[in-house]
């Protein structure tokens, strides 16, 4: 990703106040997260962040000009 200026932007991993995904249902057309006892798809927001994009076992959220990834946690980890 770069921004508008030609900076490079790299989605973050940071500690996003007590977000944690407690499961992905991932489809290519629609995927699902869950992050604490909320379900969230693309394009709609958990607290201040909006979801970016859901994969397999990462949800890239935004907050303002700046991205993050929250990463499911595999059990044993």
């Amino acid at each position: 990703l770069v921004s508008k200026n030609g900076v490079l932007l790299i989605p973050r991993e940071v500690d996003l106040g007590g977000l944690v995904i407690k499961g992905i249902i991932y489809s290519k057309e629609s995927p699902v997260a869950i992050i604490n006892d909320e379900v969230v798809e693309e394009g709609e927001n958990i607290g201040d962040y909006l979801v970016l994009d859901i994969e397999e076992k990462r949800v890239i959220l935004k907050k303002g000009d700046q991205e993050f990834i929250l990463k499911l946690e595999e059990e044993g980890e």
